[in-house]
This record gives structure tokens, sequence and C-alpha cells, in this order.
């Protein structure tokens, strides 16, 4: 009977254990891991710090003690702005006006050279100007991540860190691109505490 009982809490003893272990060896083997995914742009991994890009707004560094905790949409211009830059500034403001009341946690930047003024800044008010002066650091910093952060309609999601997390390139429907940038933004506001 003493040998019975002792089996029975060595077993409820070691059970937490064995599935502690075998869910960590499970986990780092990467073997039947799930390959879906629940995100729609591409995650930056790891998130680019804009600290770290040399971006400037009123007059200020742009990073984590200057930033409203704010999500934000960015859209990097390098030279001018075509019909293609043109529509992923008009995605960025749809995105937020769909957003409904949960825009007000949404910033939208344009992020152009230190002299450069283009007429969307004007056109999809409310748009926050900010400037670099050194396109060079900035490509620097997307190049481990296989991405031109100045290719024409690109947008970058930043969380209210200061972190580049999530990216989407230019597709030829504007739409598909709204739809994928809204359904994204609706999760992470969902789910963000600060923001």
């Amino acid at each position: 009977m003493i040998k019975k009982n002792f089996i029975i809490a060595l077993l409820i003893f070691l059970t937490p254990i064995l599935v502690i272990l075998s869910s960590t060896i499970w986990y780092y083997s990467g073997t039947y891991l799930p390959e879906g995914r629940v995100n729609n742009g591409q995650l930056l991994s790891p998130p680019i710090e804009m600290g770290k890009l040399g971006v400037t707004f009123d007059y200020q560094p742009f990073n984590i003690e200057t930033i409203e905790r704010d999500w934000m949409i960015f859209q990097f211009i390098k030279d001018v702005c075509s019909d293609i830059c043109d529509d992923a500034a008009y995605v960025a403001r749809q995105t937020n006006i769909a957003l409904n009341r949960e825009s007000i946690r949404v910033a939208r930047f344009l992020l152009t050279a230190e002299n450069k003024n283009f007429e969307i800044i004007e056109k999809y008010q409310p748009l926050n100007h900010a400037t670099y002066n050194d396109d060079s650091k900035i490509v620097q910093e997307f190049q481990n991540q296989n991405i031109n952060p100045f290719e024409d309609g690109s947008l970058f999601i930043v969380d209210p860190l200061g972190n580049v997390i999530m990216f989407y390139g230019h597709k030829e429907d504007k739409n598909e691109n709204f739809k994928q940038i809204l359904e994204d933004l609706k999760k992470l506001l969902r789910v963000s505490k600060i923001g």
C-alpha cells in the first residue's frame, strides 16, 4: 500500500516537470510548429529603433524620450513623390479614418530629407512631417531585413515605443494594402495597453 501511494505521489509530482520539459524540447527543436501567421505585413525581426535612424520631428531627435506614445504609420520619401507614393499616403489616411474612434491612437508621418517639402503633406492633413539628413543611415538599418525603406509605396507601422515593427510593400491594388494594414492595426490596438 505504501509503495502504491509513493508511485502515485511521484507521478503527480513528475507530471508538470515532464510537461514543461517536453514542451521546451518541442519548441526549441522547431518540429510541428505552426507555419501560418496572423499578420498581413512583414514583421521586422528584430524591430528597428527610430532613434537609430537620425530622424528629427519638431526640431528634436525622434526617439523614445521625445515621441508621443501613439502607434504610427510611417512613409519614407527620398527624391520625388510619384503616383504610387501618393497612393500610399492615401491608403495611410484611409486606414486612419477607418479606425473610427481608435483613430486618435494612430499618428501618420511622412519622412523626407530636411530640405524637401511635398504637396501631399498639405493634401493628406493631418500628416506629420519628420525629416532626416542622412538617407544612407536609414538604408543601412533596413539592409539586414532586405527592405528598401525608400521603395515607392512602402508603409511601416511603428509602435508607441518608437520601434519599426511591420512593413507593407507597394501593391497594385491599393484596396488590398488598405485592408491588410487596417486588419493588422486593429489587432495591435486591441491587444496594446499603451498608445
